[in-house]
């Protein structure tokens, strides 16, 4: 039995609007910024300008938007979710209910009167993407009737004992119960606090800032007089001004995305819902859970806290940072894997200790002081006297590498393996159980051979991809240990 075809609602053109004008004036600012003869193209010409601007974007709207949208449907059958979009060549993607892995809503906080909300749909499929489903804009009853025909079909295949292959079964656990959580809300401030999320931040505000002098050529050269008569100690005071700055905007940012988290489990499925201006609510399969992870940046590990998440075999969301499902946003390390066993049923009992690997700590090093050596170079050629600055990426470098030197450790429980590994001043611990791993390399160059050191890759499934853990200049035995491990023996 098939269903009529359905259009998403016509709301989904001014969104889609709006994401095509944004991106068209992104790219007309870009132009502007670095071309000087189109900034007094458009000064001297302002009328032909703007002509030409409203054709251009009258044509893009019909092209890329209304065409699109009539051409766009979707059915909702007994077995099954059917997408039918294209206007030139025209696909249609199904996906059974069966199949889903997770469903994730999005609702911006101006639809929520009008009952409308994002429903993204994501399998196990790989490929680009090719196993979801994204209904743009749709009627927030569309989305539940989605999630209980996908309970239903999850329960019919369960009773009929073919939900996975036996292959694929983890090993027998005691059944977990119904719980729920809710993040305490100084716990979230201590979230935002800690987060090291500025420093990407204040990173791409110095990338901006370095295209200014082409849209405003006085103003470097005016910030330049005024930091020269300033004192040091005036310098270093804006300088905390802009770290503190950045600090803000980083808390206000997460503030704002996990407010009001909340994490339910029936036994069977993990609901997540977070999200002020806009909320985020995602279903996922407690069975489909490859690896448990836990996360800690350098401030976190001061305060003995981290973030625990799960690896799932398909994405939670499209931004990097949430193809893994958060289940916990801050939990003390002492106590985040009793929390955790109340939704993963596998988990094993926390270890005393992990073994620390010491070896190839100056290789580490080494390593990560390459690039800024290249970039570090040519700064102080020809940036003079500027370009003394630049050795201070070499000090970063440096950091980073005996930061990631230090972190690594491994451990072989039964059945699991945990995994540290550090980068980027954050720490990760992964749990992961024999069954989930798709592949375990362990490999040596001519010169490690002779040192006797070896890296170890293990890579799990996630979402369209792969999630890979790395083991660098651990001992031979290390990696023969752990490849054991892995076939069995």
């Amino acid at each position: 039995m098939t269903s009529k075809p359905r259009h998403l609602h016509p709301l989904a053109m001014l969104v889609d609007s709006i994401q095509l004008l944004w991106m068209l004036i992104v790219l007309v600012f870009v132009d502007l910024v670095s071309d000087n003869a189109a900034r007094a193209s458009l000064i001297n010409g302002a009328t032909r300008w703007l002509v030409l601007v409203i054709l251009a974007v009258v044509a893009a709207l019909a092209l890329f938007v209304v065409l699109p949208y009539w051409r766009t449907t979707y059915e909702l059958s007994n077995q099954g979710i059917t997408l039918n979009q294209g206007v030139l060549r025209r696909q249609h993607r199904h996906v059974t209910y069966a199949r889903i892995q997770t469903v994730q809503h999005l609702q911006w906080f101006f639809m929520k009167p009008l009952h409308l909300e994002k429903v993204q749909i994501e399998t196990a499929a790989r490929g680009g993407g090719s196993g979801e489903i994204v209904l743009t804009l749709v009627p927030i009853a569309v989305g539940q009737e989605i999630e209980a025909r996908h309970q239903a079909a999850r329960a019919a295949n369960q009773t009929a004992n073919i939900e996975v292959p036996v292959a694929q079964e983890m090993p027998t656990t005691p059944a977990v119960r119904a719980t729920t959580y809710q993040l305490p809300m100084d716990e979230l401030m201590l979230f935002g606090i800690t987060s090291l999320g500025f420093v990407p931040l204040l990173l791409l505000l110095i990338a901006v800032g370095s295209r200014v002098s082409d849209f405003f050529p006085g103003l470097v050269d005016w910030a330049s007089r005024l930091v020269t008569r300033l004192p040091v100690l005036a310098v270093i005071v804006v300088g905390l001004l802009a770290l503190v700055g950045g600090i803000i905007i980083e808390f206000a940012r997460i503030l704002i995305r996990y407010w009001g988290f909340t994490l339910s489990f029936d036994g069977q499925q993990l609901h997540s819902r977070k999200g002020l201006l806009q909320t985020s609510t995602v279903t996922a399969h407690a069975r489909r859970i490859q690896a448990v992870r836990y996360k800690q940046n350098i401030i976190r590990q001061w305060l003995h806290v981290g973030t625990a998440q799960v690896i799932l075999a398909a994405n939670v969301a499209n931004n990097e940072d949430d193809k893994d499902m958060v289940i916990y946003p801050l939990a003390h390390q002492d106590k985040v894997w009793m929390l955790l066993s109340k939704y993963v049923n596998w988990l094993p009992a926390p270890l005393r200790a992990l073994h620390v690997v010491s070896t190839g700590y100056w290789a580490l090093i080494r390593n990560a002081m390459i690039l800024p050596a290249i970039v570090v170079l040519p700064c102080l050629i020809w940036l003079r006297p500027w370009g003394w600055f630049s050795l201070a990426l070499l000090v970063w470098g440096g950091v980073q590498g005996r930061y990631a030197a230090t972190r690594r450790g491994y451990a072989i429980q039964g059945h699991f393996a945990w995994l540290q590994t550090g980068r980027w001043f954050e720490r990760e611990l992964l749990v992961v159980p024999r069954i989930r791993v798709q592949s375990l390399t362990v490999r040596q160059s001519w010169w490690m051979v002779r040192t006797g050191l070896a890296h170890v890759r293990v890579i799990l499934r996630r979402g369209d991809g792969d999630y890979q853990v790395d083991l660098r200049y651990v001992p031979l035995a290390v990696g023969d240990a752990l490849y054991r491990w892995y076939i069995g023996n």
